[in-house]
């Protein structure tokens, strides 16, 4: 009988050993499962920050302005890269090509559709923007601070018979934009484009000493030096509007292109996707939105002469013209 419980207690002993043993077994299974897991989702985070940073900082260009509304050559006006001065801001990746992608004359019902779009590329860009009027105006400006792009003045009223008018017309124009940007988000913005940018010669007051004005109020103005091709009357197809903003992109270290955030503009919103394709595959290329560390381009201003009773428009300036048209029929619906 004493064999009997002997042998019963080796059965117990080896039983819990067992036992002890599978537990400890399951534990460690357990346990790898979960340091896998663990490791997957690192390499997974990794994998997430090296493909932003390959969307945001790994491209840009520069381009000679073109104004063309046509893919057909046309002469563009000359232009320059001047230093920025102005605040330090956060300091820009560097990249041989470095492309800023730019909106005039939003917002517009367009805005949120061309927010998605950059958002989905982690993209961002400049919103040139104009007065208007409506409930939903506040809310798009907003929206595109908000989701991280730079907000910019393209002046109030759009109007060049208005702001160029003298130089105390364009300063009382550029501070009602001013104070229409900063009460709907709070963003003091000192960056602008001209309307007809810099170069135009459509007002009877020199250029020249609206720039010096700029200045004073530490303000930088950005043209463009490649043109969608969308300022017109005319809707451009897609394949030409994708062609215009990247056909020549690799021949620039700075390249700020000129789109249209407009209600009609409905190619625009439709060929942007296959924009940044394009130009997020192009090698050491980064797209950014412009801050107080950009290169500005700024068109060659002609030396000033005081007008004739007529202004006379060229065909190139007639593009940006025809597009206080829009303008006017886009205030009608901003507001539905």
């Amino acid at each position: 009988m004493e064999t009997n419980q002997k042998n019963e207690q080796k059965k117990s002993i080896m039983t819990t050993v067992f036992v002890a043993m599978g537990i400890v077994l399951l534990l460690c299974i357990l346990a790898i499962s979960l340091l896998g897991k663990e490791i997957y989702q690192l390499k997974k985070q990794w994998g997430t920050i090296r493909s932003d940073v390959t969307a945001t900082d790994g491209r840009a260009e520069v381009v000679e302005e073109d104004n063309s509304a046509e893919v057909p050559e046309q002469s563009a006006p000359e232009t320059v890269i001047t230093e920025v001065p102005g605040e330090e801001s956060v300091q820009e990746p560097e990249a041989k090509h470095k492309v800023y992608l730019t909106f005039d004359d939003g917002p517009s019902k367009q805005t949120e559709a061309v927010l998605d779009i950059l958002d989905e590329y982690g993209v961002k860009a400049t919103f040139f923007v104009v007065g208007k009027e409506g409930e939903n105006v506040a809310k798009r400006l907003q929206m595109i601070y908000e989701r991280g792009h730079t907000l910019g003045m393209h002046s109030y009223s759009h109007d060049y018979s208005d702001i160029y008018e003298s130089v105390d017309a364009f300063r009382a124009d550029f501070l009602k934009s001013k104070q229409y940007i900063y009460e709907a988000t709070g963003v003091e913005t000192k960056v602008f484009r001209f309307p007809g940018g810099s170069s135009n010669r459509l007002g009877k007051t020199d250029m020249n000493l609206i720039v010096e004005f700029l200045k004073e109020q530490g303000v930088e103005y950005y043209d463009w030096n490649i043109s969608s091709g969308d300022g017109g009357g005319t809707l451009m197809p897609v394949e030409v509007i994708v062609e215009n903003c990247t056909k020549n992109i690799q021949r620039y270290d700075t390249s700020i292109i000129l789109m249209h955030d407009s209600a009609l503009k409905t190619t625009t919103v439709e060929a942007l996707p296959q924009i940044l394709e394009t130009i997020l595959a192009m090698e050491d290329t980064v797209i950014l939105p412009i801050t107080a560390n950009s290169q500005p381009v700024h068109h060659v201003i002609k030396p000033w002469e005081k007008p004739k009773e007529e202004v006379t428009v060229s065909k190139e300036e007639d593009m940006t013209v025809s597009q206080d048209t829009e303008d006017k029929e886009e205030k009608k619906e901003i507001s539905k």
